[in-house]
């Protein structure tokens, strides 16, 4: 399994990164998450997930949204708590807490027999422990340093929980700009902007 870091920063490109993006490779099956591309796209996420694409398509790029898109679009829309297989990969998503209203997804991926946890944007939750047993990668959000919010992660508090977690390797992502400002305190590993991860 090959993971390159397209983009390791946070919503708001702190510190020049590029908003997280992640390019997965694994046998002859490649999957993108947490990005967009111009080629034939699935997109899959939680209920709701063509009707928000579409929405923020629209908001966007107004204009370019009146046209048609000129790629095969297909959506699938994942119930938290159920696996589904998309292109010969296992999808196993979960609930987390992040927005209030609208169902906010983590990902336990399997593909080649290898196994990745992708947090995305949540706060700490005991599925992350949970979920990461047996993992070969641990893919975190780690958005503040000294900030205690229950809609992102803290840097401090994956510290406290980093021996819980049963992954081979954690790479803390979806970095904010408290955690750029303290980087000489972090040392847990952290991607970066055109990483690339052999597991």
């Amino acid at each position: 399994m090959r993971i390159t870091v397209l983009g390791a920063g946070d919503a708001f490109s702190n510190g020049g990164r590029r908003q997280s993006g992640y390019f997965v490779e694994v046998g002859g099956t490649s999957f993108l998450l947490d990005c967009p591309r111009t080629r034939p796209l699935s997109i899959a996420g939680p209920p709701g997930i063509e009707e928000r694409v579409r929405a923020l398509h629209r908001v966007m790029y107004r204009e370019l949204a009146e046209r048609p898109i000129p790629f095969p679009l297909d959506f699938h829309e994942l119930t938290p708590g159920q696996a589904e297989t998309l292109c010969g990969v296992e999808l196993f998503p979960f609930r987390v807490p992040h927005q209030e209203k609208d169902i906010s997804l983590a990902y336990r991926v399997t593909a080649g027999g290898k196994a990745l946890l992708y947090s995305g944007d949540c706060g700490w939750n005991e599925d992350l422990i949970r979920y990461s047993q047996n993992t070969e990668l641990f893919i975190c959000e780690c958005c503040y340093f000294h900030t205690r919010a229950s809609f992102h992660i803290s840097y401090p508090q994956l510290t406290l929980q980093r021996d819980r977690l049963g992954c081979k390797r954690l790479i803390l992502s979806h970095i904010g700009r408290e955690v750029l400002e303290r980087m000489h305190e972090v040392t847990l590993e952290c991607a970066y902007d055109g990483l690339v991860v052999e597991v």
